[in-house]
């Protein structure tokens, strides 16, 4: 039997404040570059100056993407570190326990594949689109490709998307009979109460 969305947002809100916990925890370990805090201050001046309308809209927006580009240049620990505890609790996990992560177990729920036993490649397909994986990716080879000038466009662009997806999947697995999502459709997958 298909699950709720209530159950399903449920079971996620706890698996984003332990997994948020954990990322957390890591980041304690990572000192604060002398870099990252100089380039804070600069967007904190230039925000200022667009504020006081001392600098036209086009070169604040230049600058912030240069600025917003050189500090994730400097950062790009995080994404990376965000990538790997994800894929760690949202495919891994699950691939191991039958289906479930934490909060799935709290909500004694799980994730079940219609065909055959749950793969590593749904499991992936499934976080491509609703936990973020593919935004990660994308935004993260956007870091190493995409002209600084661009960079924030494309993030942004990226995003949204993302956030598309994320809108879409919420809003068939509220309104579907059979409880599914994008995530759900795609990978022949779908929620069930364990």
């Amino acid at each position: 039997m298909s699950v709720n969305f209530t159950k399903r947002i449920l079971a996620y809100l706890i698996d984003l404040l332990f997994l948020g916990s954990i990322i957390i925890f890591i980041y304690q370990f990572i000192p604060e570059l002398k870099a990252v805090t100089d380039l804070q201050t600069d967007i904190a001046v230039l925000n200022e100056e667009y504020l006081n309308r001392q600098i036209e809209t086009s070169n604040y927006l230049q600058n912030y993407s240069n600025l917003i580009y050189d500090v994730d240049q400097e950062q790009v620990i995080f994404p990376i570190i965000n990538f790997i505890t994800l894929f760690l609790y949202f495919v891994i996990v699950p691939f191991l326990l039958q289906g479930q992560t934490i909060g799935k177990y709290i909500m004694k729920i799980k994730i079940e594949s219609k065909k055959e036993k749950l793969s590593i490649f749904s499991l992936i397909v499934r976080n491509l689109i609703v936990n973020g994986l593919g935004y990660l990716i994308l935004s993260f080879l956007a870091l190493l490709f995409v002209p600084k000038n661009m960079y924030l466009y494309v993030i942004s662009i990226l995003g949204i998307i993302q956030l598309g997806l994320v809108i879409a999947s919420a809003f068939m697995i509220i309104y579907r009979k059979d409880k599914r999502g994008i995530q759900d459709i795609l990978t022949n997958t779908k929620v069930v109460k364990k």
